[in-house]
């Protein structure tokens, strides 16, 4: 059980490590996209760029873990909220509302 908590922490952590890079460098048309329809300031683009490169690095180093599933929460309930905003579909909403289950899971699970 150990090794497959470690495997989803780390495709998780590289993921958000990945979408943050690419909202930094302007290369996430999706997410621009979205926050240009959510009409938010630019700068909350790179915000959220920068706290899931953050998030993701904190969340794959252990003794960082628990901050990293706080930030990377932090960021999704964002991803929530907007798209509950814009009224997008139920569809868009399930995979940050996964992630915040599973990262108050590793909120939870993460020693001390």
């Amino acid at each position: 059980m150990d090794r497959i908590k470690t495997i989803l922490i780390w495709i998780i952590g590289i993921m958000f490590i990945l979408t943050g890079i690419s909202k930094l460098l302007y290369l996430d048309a999706m997410s621009a996209e979205m926050f240009d329809r959510a009409q938010f300031p630019s700068i909350l683009f790179y915000s959220a760029g920068a706290c899931e490169l953050i998030g993701g690095i904190l969340l794959i180093m252990p003794k960082t873990r628990q901050l990293g599933a706080v930030v990377i929460s932090a960021v999704m309930v964002g991803a929530v909220v907007t798209h509950i905003y814009l009224r997008d579909s139920a569809g868009h909403i399930i995979v940050p509302a996964l992630i915040i289950l599973f990262a108050g899971w590793m909120f939870i699970k993460t020693k001390k």
